[in-house]
């Protein structure tokens, strides 16, 4: 059993007040650090729980906040949920997580994080909530003027990459990914600046779910009736990764018959053989970082001007781009 509040100050012969700071993350400037630490151990080893149900109803005040991200089966969601878990409870607070499958579930499952008495919440899709959420809500990926936002700077990851590929001698350039993304409009309206093409038979493009990458990579050899792109650009990194598994497995080579290039940086993107170029915007605990910080800045001033923050991409060059065969 548990020991309460009130036995963890008895036992230490501190107040309870002095014992909620160091519990609640609290303490910075208020007391020793070694204290708030021995505190925070010695509540740890006693099994101490708080009540969070019960702290609520007492204050009013919430200690959980909701996360409404796309499926963990992608691994640059996993990374960024493992972030924001972290970050979410160095700040005394409980995060509670919602995934979806694809965006057609998307609301279906955002919804019900309403009915919870939320602190605030962080989506990758404001556009889903509706009109009046009733709380704090920060953006992430998706533009949406009534929020807060952490946006990713699409139009100018786009144009590095394209410029990348110029610079390597690729002229030919198939895409992989959701169909509606916003990147993909851009990419569009580059190409001709870049002398480039890509043609209805290099674009694989789908809705709802996302697809495996050998899939894809099968779609685009039928579509080209044998005249095939010289460079890929997969919607991310999972993605590019199956695709140049297949490339292998039907005898082709990366990069010689094809340059892949991914988009997120996961972890694993080093990892492969050839090592995968791919598009970076932020580690995943600065992103966490980031977005926390603004709901909390936003629960603490909700009358304060909306923030925008947008995060600009670099390109990290790996083995999966070389020059194109002559």
């Amino acid at each position: 059993m548990s020991v309460t509040m009130t036995e963890l100050a008895k036992r230490l012969g501190l107040s309870q007040s002095t014992i909620s700071r160091a519990l609640n993350y609290k303490d910075g400037g208020r007391m020793k650090p070694e204290l708030a630490a021995r505190i925070r151990e010695v509540a740890r080893q006693a099994g101490f729980h708080p009540n969070q149900a019960a702290a609520t109803l007492r204050t009013g005040a919430s200690k959980m906040i909701g996360v409404s991200l796309p499926t963990p089966r992608n691994l640059r969601n996993a990374e960024l949920a493992a972030a924001l878990h972290h970050e979410i409870t160095a700040h005394g607070y409980l995060p509670f997580f919602a995934f979806h499958e694809n965006y057609g579930d998307q609301q279906a499952k955002i919804i019900p994080l309403l009915w919870l008495k939320l602190a605030g919440l962080i989506t990758i899709d404001p556009n889903s909530l509706p009109e009046n959420p009733g709380l704090p809500v920060v953006g992430y990926y998706y533009y949406d003027d009534r929020f807060d936002l952490l946006q990713l700077d699409m139009k100018h990851m786009i144009r590095h990459v394209l410029a990348y590929l110029q610079s390597l001698g690729h002229t030919k350039i198939a895409v992989m990914g959701l169909r509606g993304d916003i990147r993909y409009t851009y990419f569009f309206e580059a190409l001709k600046e870049y002398r480039m093409r890509c043609p209805e038979r290099w674009q694989v493009l789908f809705s709802g779910v996302f697809r495996e990458g050998g899939e894809l990579f099968d779609r685009l050899l039928k579509q080209s009736g044998g005249n095939l792109p010289t460079a890929i650009l997969a919607h991310n990194d999972q993605m590019a990764l199956a695709v140049m598994r297949r490339i292998h497995e039907l005898g082709y080579s990366v990069p010689g018959d094809f340059s892949v290039i991914g988009n997120e940086n996961i972890a694993l993107a080093k990892e492969s053989v050839p090592s995968l170029t791919s598009v970076s915007y932020a580690d995943p605990a600065e992103l966490a970082a980031k977005m926390v910080n603004m709901l909390l800045e936003r629960k603490a001033n909700p009358a304060m001007p909306l923030q925008r923050l947008l995060i600009e991409p670099g390109l990290v060059i790996r083995e999966s781009c070389g020059a194109p065969k002559q």
